[in-house]
């Protein structure tokens, strides 16, 4: 029964706090019961010695039948701030509470007050409550949840210190009593944040909020953070604290008082006869320096597969460890060190698995439709591994295209088609050499670098390892990161990679980089002459629709909880999907916009409206919006001195108006449209070209010496560059000087150079892709380039013309 009768509560915070530490407490055994003293600031906090004042009228209660006191009370917070002396109800307290031993009754000059000296025991929770002034109670130990990483533990433990012990006037016993705490933490690791909050002088809410606290890394964030607000500290003196437990000035004896023992690391001064305390008596006993909570560490250490050259420099750091101070900069920094030694994977299994062609080609054929020449030379170079039983040097590939194309899954399917772990690390952006090769021990927050890292992570010294974006890599103040990944993807090197963190070779000879790119020309030279670029193009629309139906769309729809035919998705209508609501080389922003249809279909069923499970081409604007504009021209008819170029870019090709305007002046030429120097050159090109072609070519050559050019591609805001402008550029000048319009449903590209000859050009397919999608029906390519077409003929709308040209007269 519980009982609902009112306790009055005790006001436990004295004008002065007697607190001393009492570390010796060898799991107590609890009774099942305990005299129950609801408290509005208890200070009572295992392994902690506290005094707190009690009304009289309490005394009745703590005296047993047989004349002796209560030796066990436990100590529970209510659940909001009252005035001392109020009221509680049982509903009012909070369910975790400290259980403490009394040592000693006083009385004090205040009459009707006690003074009671607790030694704190567990915390614990209650589960039923009797009758009486001071009600018993069934109580249980609380479980703790301590930090999983002992790394974790060590910071806490000195942040907290830091701001304990940092600057302003404290009493001196708490720097000693820190000193013991230090030594006790890894067995005891909440007894630093009850020492410090002990000493804090905070609402009995606060305390209570704390005391429930099962997590140990909450309890020192929560300390933390009172002394960072400038919580004050109470009045703390130790005059009144023995250093063993005395009989109680009152008539009665405690006798299970009096057995009690003295402190452990403490030992009395010959002077003043009073405690004080000895820190190396209670170090860790361990001999080699690592605690019971590092035996994950010794045993890997241990370990037969652990190799000889790093068992050796793992016993000289524990040497170091061994003789370290506790917990200070220079363990944590040793601890860190074992800690990467242990877990990093220094052997592998020696027995080469050799790749199944068949199901390797099977794996390929599923996550990725297309792309039929770069599954081609992925399947070539798994069957150089397999008849060399991976011996041979294999080339390191590099996949190159635009975003969205699949590079890096083709990365995850090699790895999955080999049976092995998958490792990546992106690089974009990196420009520090350490982040690499990693920092040097000496320095504060040293790490390894990303190659390591992923290493431990995929816990296997031979797996699939994806350096992402290399391209992007920068060179910075902190050095050349690329010139750091010479040794690691060099073959005749990587067998001794050295990472200055770890200070020794790593083998990384049986690792199988891949590497990705967006624009393969931005690789590094010394990197590159290492790498076999496989350029990935954009996909057609085609092949796009097929990605659709098979892959992104039955993904997105067990993404948003749809069954298949709860979203119903024609050809027709992912065709307008593709052409008109998404511009790009690969298929994200076709998996956004299928995910923004299967969202309002998810929306619909949750709210148990009615829908049609096929959508139509006309429902789609209001989902996805209004369709992209046509990026080719403004308006669908034939003008003087405007051309539909084709451009590259790394998400894929990219339709470029070229417009030129002539107007009376001296030959004067302006260029904008925010143009690199190469396109700038290419415009002088060919303005040179048509002026010394003029009489060939039946135009007036006087037009040029009293006129003025300006030459503008617009969308100036961005950057353009590139010498395939060439065609487009001496074309719309021919059309200006001719008086001769050009058709707007024709495309060009090609490079020129002064005698007329056009140059082949780069990224075709995107461009030819990119036309179609601009709606054009021909397309002026250079004639070098018909090899080139003929390997992705098939992949083109077979309704796009192709005219191929050998100089500026074909054009």
């Amino acid at each position: 029964m519980k009982n609902t009768d009112t306790l009055t509560s005790a006001r436990t915070l004295p004008e002065t706090l007697s607190l001393k530490l009492n570390p010796d407490v060898r799991g107590e055994v609890l009774p099942e019961t305990m005299k129950f003293v609801p408290s509005d600031n208890a200070n009572a906090y295992p392994f902690l010695e506290t005094k707190i004042l009690v009304p009289g009228r309490f005394l009745a209660s703590l005296v047993r039948p047989d004349k002796t006191y209560e030796t066990h009370l436990a100590f529970f917070l209510p659940k909001k701030d009252k005035a001392p002396g109020d009221e509680h109800y049982p509903s009012d307290l909070r369910q975790s509470g400290v259980a403490a031993r009394l040592t000693k009754v006083e009385t004090t000059e205040r009459g009707g007050i006690l003074r009671l000296s607790l030694s704190g025991l567990a915390r614990v929770g209650f589960s039923e409550l009797g009758a009486g002034e001071l009600p018993e109670m069934r109580v249980a130990p609380k479980k703790e949840r301590r930090p999983e990483n002992a790394k974790t533990l060590i910071k806490l433990l000195g942040d907290l210190k830091r701001l304990f012990l940092g600057p302003g006037e404290k009493n001196g016993k708490f720097e000693s009593d820190f000193r013991l705490l230090e030594t006790l933490v890894e067995k005891r690791p909440s007894l630093p944040p009850d020492y410090v909050m002990a000493t804090l002088d905070v609402t009995g809410r606060v305390r209570g909020e704390y005391a429930i606290l099962s997590d140990v890394a909450e309890r020192y964030l929560r300390v933390m953070e009172l002394l960072l607000k400038g919580v004050p500290f109470a009045n703390v003196t130790d005059d009144d604290a023995p250093a063993a437990p005395r009989a109680p000035e009152t008539p009665e004896r405690l006798p299970a008082i009096e057995t009690a023992g003295k402190t452990t690391g403490e030992t009395a001064d010959k002077t003043s006869g009073k405690p004080t305390t000895d820190p190396a008596r209670d170090l860790p006993a361990e001999a080699d320096g690592l605690s019971a909570l590092f035996p994950e560490i010794r045993e890997k250490l241990a370990s037969p597969k652990l190799p000889e050259r790093v068992r050796k420099v793992a016993e000289r750091e524990t040497e170091r460890l061994r003789h370290s101070a506790p917990f200070g900069s220079e363990r944590g920094v040793i601890l860190d060190y074992l800690e990467w030694l242990a877990e990093l994977p220094w052997e592998g299994d020696d027995d080469f698995e050799t790749p199944d062609l068949a199901k390797a080609r099977q794996i390929l054929d599923r996550d990725h439709w297309g792309l039929e020449k770069v599954k081609k030379r992925i399947l070539e170079f798994l069957a150089v591994l397999k008849l060399t039983r991976g011996a041979a040097k294999t080339p390191i590939l590099c996949l190159a295209g635009p975003p969205g194309v699949g590079k890096t899954s083709l990365g995850k399917s090699v790895a999955a088609c080999l049976g092995r772990e998958f490792a990546s690390v992106s690089l974009g952006g990196i420009g520090d050499e350490a982040e690499i090769r990693g920092h040097r021990r000496a320095y504060v927050g040293a790490r390894p670098g990303r190659i390591i890292a992923a290493l431990r992570r995929a816990g296997a010294n031979n797996p699939v390892f994806l350096l992402d974006e290399i391209d992007k890599l920068s060179r910075g103040p902190a050095g050349d990161p690329g010139s750091a990944l010479l040794e690691a993807l060099d073959p005749e090197q990587n067998r001794d990679f050295t990472d200055h963190f770890l200070e020794m070779p790593f083998d990384l000879s049986k690792v199988l980089f891949v590497i990705t790119a967006n624009v393969p020309e931005n690789i590094p030279d010394p990197l590159k002459n290492r790498l076999e670029i496989i350029r990935i193009p954009g996909y057609s629309q085609e092949e796009k629709l097929q990605i659709a139906r098979r892959h992104v769309l039955p993904g997105e729809l067990k993404r948003h909880g749809l069954e298949p035919d709860d979203l119903i998705l024609s050809d027709d209508t992912l065709a307008t999907v593709i052409d008109r609501h998404t511009r790009e080389a690969g298929v994200r922003e076709l998996s956004r916009a299928i995910s923004a249809l299967a969202g309002s279909r998810s929306l619909a069923k949750a709210e148990g409206r009615k829908f049609e499970k096929e959508l139509k081409t006309k429902d789609l604007p209001g989902i996805l919006g209004s369709p992209f504009r046509r990026p080719g021209l403004p308006e669908k008819q034939d003008l003087e001195g405007v051309v539909a170029g084709l451009a590259w870019t790394p998400e894929g090709g990219e339709i470029m108006l070229v417009e030129a305007a002539v107007m009376p002046g001296c030959g004067r030429i302006s260029l904008t449209g925010h143009l690199g120097n190469v396109m700038i050159e290419s415009a002088r090109t060919a303005i040179s070209l048509v002026r010394s072609r003029a009489k060939d070519w039946n135009l007036d050559d006087s037009f040029f010496l009293d006129r003025d050019f300006h030459v503008h591609l617009p969308q100036g805001a961005i950057p353009k560059d590139g010498p395939s402008a060439g065609v487009c550029l001496a074309t719309v000048i021919v059309s200006l000087a001719a008086n001769r319009k050009i058709r707007s449903d024709l495309a060009m590209t090609g490079e020129i150079t002064l005698r007329g000859p056009i140059l082949p050009v780069g990224g075709l397919k995107d461009k030819l892709l990119a036309a179609k999608r601009a709606g054009m029906n021909s397309v002026i390519v250079p004639e070098r380039n018909l090899e080139d077409i003929s390997e992705f003929r098939k992949d083109l709308p077979p309704d796009l013309e192709i005219i191929p040209v050998h100089t500026m007269d074909d054009v």
